[in-house]
Order: C-alpha cells, then structure tokens, then sequence
C-alpha cells in the first residue's frame, strides 16, 4: 500500500534542500516539516525519539547558521541591513531570469551598487559586496550539507 504520508516527507525533504539553494526560501523548514509529518502518521514512533531530536536540531542548526552568516557577512563587510533585504529580493529575481548564477550576480551586483550609491568608495563598497555574498554561498552550502543530513538521517531510521 501506498503511504502518502511517507511520499509528502520524502517531498518536502527533497523540497527542503532545493529550496536550501536559494537564501530566501525555507529549505530547513520545509525538510524539519517533512520529518513532524510523517512522526506524527506514525503516532511518534517512527523516526525514534533519538533520530527525531537529531533530525529536528539539525534542521534549527541550519536555521541558525543562515542568520548568523547572512548578519556576519553583512557586518564585517560593511553593507547595511536594507542592502542585504535588497540583495535577497535582487538575487531571488536573478535566480528566476538566468538560473543559479543570478543569486550570486544579484547579491554581488545589488550590494555594490547599492553602497556605492549610499556614497561609499568602489574599494569599500566592492568589499561589502564579497563578504556579504561569501557569506551567502557558506549559507547556502551548510543549508544544502544540513538539509542533506536531515533526508539521510531520515531514510536511515526507516531502515533500523
């Protein structure tokens, strides 16, 4: 028999790390959801309380991770708070028009036009920009590895 519950935590798992590659979207939140639904199909008892804990704070630690590199980078590089929302919305508009290059071309490109217009130097503003999307690709990359993690760690405790 089908288990339709287990089809909607394997997809929104899957949707969890596509949705991880963009800084926008809530990958984590869309794989943490996946793994509560089908527990709660199972009446708590698949996945076990120890993989559930683990898979649930993984999916919190990558929620934590991308906040905490998307401030870090915004900082040490100097951009401000309403550049960065900028950039997020830019890069989401470039993702949609060419494909994953955009989210770096429209953080990258927002960040520096938009502190350059805010009257820093090229040399400042160009700082800003590489730090704030470094900081965006370590997020994007600990989202993917996290939500990665939470999907294997999911098939794992279906099979023991």
């Amino acid at each position: 028999m089908i288990n339709l519950f287990l089809i909607a935590a394997f997809s929104l798992m899957i949707l969890g790390i596509l949705g991880s590659l963009h800084p926008g979207l809530p990958g984590p939140l869309l794989s943490i959801s996946g793994v509560i639904i089908y527990w709660w199909s199972t009446n708590y008892t698949t996945p076990g309380p120890i993989f559930f804990t683990v898979m649930f704070f993984t999916g919190i630690l990558a929620i934590v991770l991308d906040y905490l590199a998307s401030y870090y980078g915004a900082e040490r590089g100097g951009a401000s708070k309403k550049t960065i929302y900028m950039a997020v919305i830019a890069s989401l508009v470039f993702f949609l028009v060419t494909g994953p290059l955009g989210i770096i071309i429209g953080t990258a490109g927002t960040v520096l036009l938009r502190e350059m217009m805010l009257g820093k130097e090229f040399e400042e503003a160009f700082n800003a920009a590489l730090m704030t999307t470094l900081a965006l690709l370590g997020s994007v990359a600990a989202k993917v590895g996290l939500t990665t993690i939470i999907l294997i760690l999911f098939v794992i405790s279906l099979i023991f």
